[in-house]
């Protein structure tokens, strides 16, 4: 009597499952045009959390949200509620981004209380950031999402 195995089936649907998944995104890639400083451009929320150490060792949680508008020309402004280890700061802000045509950026951040966040980020569709900070001893990261608001409903009137 033969004796069935799973590991020959399971081994070839193994392989074919990475091969579809490692070339899928490589055809996908391949119609999409690439990325610049133009696709960031009208207001983006967005909601970051993390920690940092300052020089003396202490660890701080922060939580950050705002409106930021991106001009699709490398700058940015807007304001932010930051709340750095429960102490709550309404800030302005400015700041400056790069877009690189893989999709990938950094940007900088500066408030009006003169703190200054660096970061990276990658532009994950037409709608979604990514982001995570590049400062030593800063652990922070989030999404920055474009705000999408629809129209108000306009309200029909009764046909006579």
């Amino acid at each position: 009597m033969a004796r069935f195995s799973f590991a020959r089936p399971m081994a070839t649907l193994a392989v074919a499952a990475f091969v579809a998944v490692a070339f899928s995104g490589q055809v996908a890639r391949a119609d999409t045009t690439a990325c610049d400083a133009k696709m960031l451009n009208g207001n983006y929320s967005f909601n970051l959390t993390g920690s940092f150490y300052d020089s003396q060792g202490y660890w701080y949680v922060m939580a950050l949200v705002g409106l930021n508008t991106f001009d699709g020309a490398g700058n940015f402004k807007g304001a932010d509620t930051l709340s750095l280890d429960g102490t709550i700061h309404k800030r302005t802000v400015t700041g400056t981004y790069t877009v690189n045509a893989d999709c990938t950026g950094t940007l900088t951040i500066t408030g009006s209380d003169t703190l200054v966040f660096g970061g990276n980020f990658v532009i994950t569709d037409a709608k979604t950031i990514d982001f995570v900070d590049s400062d030593t001893d800063v652990i922070f990261s989030g999404s920055i999402k474009k705000q999408v608001i629809p129209a108000p409903a306009v309200a029909s009137t009764p046909s006579e």
